[in-house]
């Protein structure tokens, strides 16, 4: 897992090498000297059968951890603001929104990547090299937030995809509404990709991703792809984007943001760590956007 997408911490964005043995604040369970835990203190096995999915995964094997097994229902203390912590908890907040604030913190992660700027890199792949999409990578990102009830819409090929209003199209996303009973506010990777094929019947093409390594020409890849696939017919290229959950790198509760972190209004009102507006919670109408409600 800590060098998918050919290097370390690319793909995911909360794991890399350093997770075996990572600092306090990148990850307080896989610390040596805090939980010292190892990966199957979580993710469990039985008969080769792994729990634990994210959004990008179609396969859910075995029952999925979750921070309530080890920490229960109630984590936080029995003072008021503990109370109003549980509360949130318990309903729209997952845990991790408030406890990993970051991703990328042991290593830069893949943000997004050009398929269409073939790019030479000879430590790709465990030093074997390749010509692979124009990256960009950056460490300590802020996450994005989404409504997440546990399952997700993963494309699968050979469906017919729907494009969005901007003209992209979204590889995973997560399933979830706002006060549905059991979605959860979650802090996620969103990774973008330039040049992904389309054919004319709104299929997407998986290239033989293999031949671009190779070669750096996404063209060929693509031939090769649909080949494989057994397709035919003209393709234009698209921008595609996919959501990944962001779930390791727990920090210590020293490090969680206070109540105002979220509901103060020093910050600014467009400046706070959750964006409500963008989650459902409030549309703000303009003349509150532009101060003048409550500022002369």
């Amino acid at each position: 897992h800590a060098k998918a997408a050919g290097s370390d911490w690319a793909k995911r964005g909360d794991m890399g090498v350093n997770t075996a043995a990572p600092t306090d604040a990148q990850d307080v369970h896989m610390s040596p000297t805090r939980g010292n835990m190892s990966c199957a203190a979580c993710h469990t096995t039985s008969k080769h059968k792994i729990g634990g999915r994210g959004i990008d995964l179609r396969a859910t094997e075995a029952v999925d951890p979750k921070c309530q097994d080890c920490h229960g229902s109630a984590p936080h203390s029995t003072t008021t603001t503990g109370v109003k912590m549980n509360r949130h908890a318990a309903n729209r907040v997952a845990c991790q929104t408030c406890h990993i604030k970051t991703f990328g913190k042991g290593g830069a992660t893949e943000m997004s990547r050009d398929w269409g700027v073939p790019t030479w890199n000879p430590a790709f792949c465990n030093g074997q090299g390749g010509y692979v999409g124009e990256e960009v990578k950056l460490a300590n990102v802020t996450p994005q937030y989404r409504w997440f009830d546990g399952t997700s819409y993963v494309y699968n090929v050979g469906e017919t995809i729907t494009k969005n209003a901007d003209g992209t199209v979204t590889m995973a996303k997560a399933n979830g509404k706002i006060f549905d009973g059991k979605s959860k506010i979650v802090p996620i990777k969103n990774h973008t990709t330039t040049k992904i094929a389309l054919l004319a019947d709104g299929r997407i093409v998986p290239p033989a991703i293999m031949w671009m390594f190779m070669t750096g020409d996404m063209n060929q890849a693509i031939a090769k792809g649909m080949q494989d696939q057994g397709m035919t017919g003209s393709y234009t290229y698209v921008n595609a984007n996919a959501e990944m959950l962001i779930t390791h790198g727990v920090e210590p509760k020293t490090m969680a943001p206070n109540c105002a972190t979220c509901h103060g209004t020093m910050k600014g009102h467009n400046n706070l760590m959750v964006p409500f507006t963008q989650l459902g919670y409030h549309q703000l109408p303009t003349s509150a956007k532009g101060c003048t409600m409550c500022h002369s």
